[in-house]
C-alpha cells in the first residue's frame, strides 16, 4: 500500500489539512511549510488520489479537446500544442475526434461535461446548430475555440490570418502569369475566410470572378478529388488550383496524377497548410504555412487563464501565416 496524506503530514510535522493545502495548491501555506511537505511527499513517493483532490479543490485536473479528425496531421499537431501547454500545470488531456459529425460532437461535449473536465478546447464540426456548445457556455464551463469560429457565441478563439494567407497564395500565382485560378475548399468557417481572401486578391489583380472555378465540397479527401476532376475537365480548365486545406491539396494532387496532368508544367498547385511531407514529394508542394503547434498551445494557455478566473471579454487571437514557395507552382503555360 502506498503512502497516505497522513504519512506525509506526519513526516513533515504538520497537520493533515496543511499537507492537503500544500499538495493541492489551494489556501494559504507558507513557503517553508510547503517545501517541507513537498520534500516529505517525494521521500515517501506519495501519489495524491485524484478523486479526493477534486472534491477538495473543485477541479478534476482534466481538460477536453474536441477536434474534427485526429488522423488529420493538422489536428494532431494542435493536440500536441495543447498537451505541452497544460502538462506543466498538472492537467491531463482527454481528446475526442468528432469526424466532422455534429451529432458525435454533441455526444462528446456532453460526455466531457459529465466527466467534469475543467474546460474545453474545441475545433467545432461543420454545423448550423451549436446549441450544445452554447448550453455549456451558459453553464459556465470555460471553453476556447481553435482554428474555427462560431459567430453566434462570445468565446475566446485562436486562429490564423486566413484571408491574408489566401491573398499571398493568389499574389504568388498571379506573379507567375496565372489568371484562371481555381479555389478548392470544404465548408468550414476557415475555408469561407480563405475564400474571401481569394476573391479579394482576384479583384486586386483585375481578374474576373468566375463561379465555375470555385468549388466548396465536403471534408474528406475523396470530395476534393472529385471536385478537382470536375474543375480540370472543363472546356477552359484552370491553370492553377489553390486548395484551401491539406485534404483538398491531397485530392487535387491525386486528380492531377490520375489525369496525367503534369505539375507544374500544365497545372500549378498551392495548398493552405504545410505538411512535413510536402518537401519530399515530386514536385515539392508550395503551401501557406500555419503555426499549428502555436494554435494549440495558445488556445490552451487562454483556457487555463479562464479556469483560473479570468472573466475579461472574449478575445480573438490571430497568428500570421507564411507562404512557402516550392516547385509545384510555376509559370503559366502560354
Amino acid at each position: 500500500m502506498g503512502a497516505t496524506i497522513e504519512d506525509v503530514a506526519k513526516a513533515a510535522g504538520v497537520s493533515k489539512s496543511t499537507a492537503s493545502r500544500a499538495l493541492g495548491k489551494y489556501g494559504y501555506v507558507s513557503d517553508e511549510t510547503r517545501k517541507k511537505v513537498l520534500e516529505a511527499a517525494r521521500a515517501l513517493n506519495y501519489r495524491p488520489h485524484a478523486l479526493a483532490k477534486s472534491l477538495v479543490t473543485g477541479r478534476t485536473g482534466t481538460i477536453g479537446l474536441l477536434v474534427a479528425d485526429i488522423e488529420n496531421p493538422f489536428f494532431a499537431r494542435i493536440a500536441r500544442g495543447v498537451s505541452d501547454a497544460i502538462s506543466p500545470e498538472d492537467y491531463d488531456l482527454i481528446v475526442c475526434s468528432t469526424n466532422e459529425n455534429p451529432l458525435e460532437e454533441c455526444h462528446a461535449v456532453r460526455a466531457l461535461s459529465n466527466k467534469q473536465v475543467d474546460g474545453m478546447v474545441i475545433a467545432p464540426a461543420m454545423s448550423d446548430d451549436y446549441s450544445h456548445i452554447e448550453e455549456l457556455a451558459e453553464e459556465g464551463i470555460p471553453m476556447v475555440l481553435v482554428d474555427r469560429f462560431i459567430d453566434s457565441l462570445r468565446l475566446d478563439c485562436v486562429a490564423v490570418t486566413n484571408p491574408e494567407g489566401s491573398e499571398d497564395a493568389i499574389d504568388h500565382l498571379a506573379a507567375l502569369g496565372h489568371c484562371r485560378i481555381a479555389f478548392l475548399g470544404d465548408s468550414t468557417s476557415t475555408t469561407h475566410e480563405r475564400l474571401d481572401g481569394y476573391r479579394q486578391a482576384l479583384m486586386k489583380h483585375g481578374f474576373k470572378l468566375d463561379d465555375r472555378l470555385i468549388r466548396i465540397t465536403d471534408y474528406p479527401v475523396q470530395s476534393g478529388y472529385r471536385e478537382a476532376i470536375s474543375l480540370l475537365c472543363q472546356d477552359s480548365p484552370p491553370t492553377a488550383i489553390f486548395a484551401a486545406s491539406n485534404f483538398m491539396t491531397i485530392g487535387a494532387l491525386e486528380a492531377a496524377r490520375d489525369m496525367n496532368i503534369g505539375i507544374p508544367d500544365r497545372l500549378s498547385l498551392v495548398g493552405f497548410d504545410d505538411l512535413e511531407w510536402y518537401d519530399f514529394v515530386a514536385p515539392p508542394i508550395t503551401a501557406v504555412r500555419q503555426p499549428v503547434y502555436e494554435l494549440g498551445r495558445i488556445a490552451a494557455q487562454s483556457l487555463l487563464q479562464r479556469i483560473k478566473g479570468d472573466d475579461s471579454r472574449p478575445t480573438v487571437i490571430r497568428l500570421p501565416t507564411r507562404l512557402i514557395i516550392r516547385k509545384s507552382s510555376g509559370k503559366a503555360s502560354s
